[in-house]
């Protein structure tokens, strides 16, 4: 959580106008400079990042456009979630498919696996309350059908900004929770259309998709990879009876659960390769995020 969070800080170049202008040349919102890019390769790409103001409740939605280094005027645009539910997809741009790494010296440096090699990235925090998306209004209005229709307005007016995106082919992309969230945006994107959004497709990696499943399975894989004793598996049976007990747990069952996680010590694991050896993710990026040279470039606002 600490590295996310100064992971956003270093957005805070990016977030703050917000604008109704459709002139690229003229928007608040591009990225002029970025302090600290080291790289032999220039950026070779345009990127803007800021709020969109939502109509409906006036909520602002916090996106990182990245334009494709291959062609940007035919590329497809590609909408990346994190999931969570409440990770910031600042998550996902720095330390994943986004262009830029953070170098122990705090330099700046290219990625050479991010997908706007050949896409145009937009990077959403959502709902709002995730990362620079504000403000949180009534939570108790936080499901994934109001996640969803947020997404789904943001789109709409994110394509009044950048109109040459128009009927560009359009693929929603994203991780964990966002197992949720694009087949719920995909199904509303199919069932009321936004004119002149091409929905060509979406992907998911590694994803959340029902509770009951996913849920009740992770205690099974402790104890058939010996990561729980044969007994802090049997106490969860006897006292997570229930087929649904990820949802609804008793004391006793909580209990057990901590207990079996304690155990388990997952951090310091690979949990897709249990044998092999764990890269863990260093700590550039969290340094130098709250860099006070970096954060007047980001529009934050907040």
């Amino acid at each position: 959580m600490v590295l996310f969070r100064n992971l956003m800080a270093f957005a805070a170049a990016l977030a703050g106008a917000t604008t109704s202008s459709n002139d690229v040349n003229n928007n608040p919102h591009k990225i002029t400079s970025l302090p600290n890019y080291n790289d032999a390769k220039p950026i070779n790409f345009d990127q803007y990042a800021g709020h969109i103001p939502l109509p409906s409740n006036g909520q602002k939605m916090f996106y990182w456009l990245v334009e494709s280094e291959s062609n940007p005027s035919t590329d497809p645009l590609v909408l990346w979630l994190n999931g969570g539910p409440g990770c910031s997809s600042l998550g996902g741009f720095f330390t994943e498919l986004g262009p830029f790494v953070v170098q122990s010296d705090l330099s700046i440096k290219r990625n050479p696996y991010a997908w706007n090699r050949k896409a145009n990235m937009v990077f959403l925090e959502s709902p709002a309350g995730v990362g620079f998306s504000q403000p949180v209004l009534n939570d108790t209005d936080y499901n994934d059908n109001f996640t969803t229709d947020r997404a789904y307005e943001f789109l709409e007016q994110f394509l009044e900004l950048y109109p040459r995106y128009k009927n560009r082919e359009f693929y929603i992309t994203g991780e964990s929770y966002a197992g949720i969230y694009i087949p719920y945006l995909a199904s509303k994107l199919v069932q009321t259309p936004i004119a002149e959004v091409n929905f060509t497709g979406f992907a998911i990696g590694n994803p959340f998709t029902d509770q009951v499943a996913d849920g009740n399975s992770n205690m099974d894989y402790y104890y058939s990879h010996g990561l729980i004793s044969i007994e802090s598996y049997n106490a969860i049976k006897a006292k997570c009876a229930s087929p649904d007990f990820s949802r609804n747990l008793s004391t006793a069952c909580q209990t057990a659960l901590e207990d079996a996680n304690l155990s388990a010590d997952t951090d310091a694991l690979n949990p897709y390769y249990l044998y092999g050896d764990i890269c863990l993710l260093q700590n550039g990026q969290a340094k130098a995020l709250p860099n006070y040279n970096i954060r007047p470039n980001t529009h934050r606002g907040v």
